[in-house]
């Protein structure tokens, strides 16, 4: 498992080795800046490790984070999105492996799940869509914790009318239950929030890209692992779904309410009892062209000049970072 370590003002990463009552045993990590090329570009920071280890006190601990091996990124075993800070790479062969019972795993699992599910929302490219979608997926309560700790805003307390089925006699009789069920909501309507929300799901999780999908016309070899890819640029005149949050106009009522008053912004709605997060997006369409300035607050497609315009290829290269 690898843990962010903070000692003092200094934030460093670092593999835990040991875990002792009120201390841990940690080999920290450094950048690796030997790595060049389009890896450096489209894959996580690259990290090494280090002779350097360390005895470090519990609370010192500051956060989980992931490190992958190079291989499994650039192959997309695992799911990376341009935004997610809590993720590095590393181009050296990992001596450990997760395991689907490691905290590190669970965690990850949920988090890739709840990306993926908001990444497909936010692409919808239907013209009679409604300006709000929700989801729903399976969430632990170590990734629960986790996505609160990361936001790092107030969570509400409420209970929400849930119904279930089941089947429990032989004869294919239905009991249908509705019940009150409590549950906790983090709401993000803010622009610091949504981009906490980015470093942990990537920005794929408040920006969608309303166009097909660039078709793969070549064929997979019969090697395993074989893939292949094919990417679609983005342009000016193109339509995005974005949660916009800059244009909430309305004042956050002090009281939480069910009701978002006209404003935009994600819910997250954790049902303890069930393990499921319920998603709940309300955003805005608009054309590249007109939402540059928003992107640019959220860090993607940053420009030094706001007002400089640019032409299709300058804007692709500008979002890819």
């Amino acid at each position: 498992m690898e843990v962010e370590g903070s000692t003092g003002s200094d934030r460093r990463v670092g593999r835990i080795n040991s875990i002792q009552t009120n201390s841990i045993s940690v080999t920290w990590w450094e950048e690796d800046s030997s790595v060049e090329g389009i890896n450096k570009i489209q894959l996580p920071k690259f990290l090494r490790p280090t002779a350097e280890g360390d005895v470090i006190a519990i609370p010192d601990i500051s956060a989980i984070v992931f490190v992958f091996n190079e291989e499994v990124i650039a192959k997309y075993t695992v799911r990376y999105v341009y935004g997610m800070r809590n993720m590095y790479t590393t181009s050296r062969v990992l001596q450990w492996f997760l395991t689907c019972q490691s905290v590190s795993y669970i965690i990850f699992d949920c988090l890739s799940r709840a990306s993926m599910e908001l990444q497909r929302l936010l692409s919808n490219k239907r013209i009679n869509q409604f300006a709000c979608s929700s989801t729903s997926v399976q969430f632990s309560h170590l990734a629960w914790k986790y996505l609160v700790e990361k936001i790092g805003t107030p969570v509400h307390t409420n209970t929400k009318v849930c119904t279930v089925s089941t089947m429990r006699s032989n004869d294919l009789s239905m009991v249908k239950v509705k019940s009150k069920v409590p549950c906790q909501i983090l709401r993000l309507e803010e622009v610091h929030l949504i981009v906490r929300l980015i470093e942990v799901l990537g920005a794929s999780a408040v920006v969608g890209v309303r166009k097909t999908l660039p078709a793969i016309s070549k064929k997979l070899s019969n090697s395993e692992g074989a893939f292949v890819t094919a990417r679609g640029g983005v342009q000016l005149q193109d339509v995005i779904n974005l949660i916009d949050v800059s244009s909430n106009n309305l004042p956050i009522p002090q009281r939480f309410t069910w009701n978002a008053n006209g404003r935009r912004g994600i819910d997250f709605v954790f049902y303890p009892t069930q393990c499921v997060v319920r998603i709940s997006i309300r955003y805005r369409n608009f054309t590249v062209s007109r939402a540059m300035e928003k992107l640019r607050q959220l860090g993607i497609g940053t420009s030094t000049d706001p007002g400089t315009q640019l032409n299709d290829d300058e804007l692709e290269d500008l979002l890819r970072g």
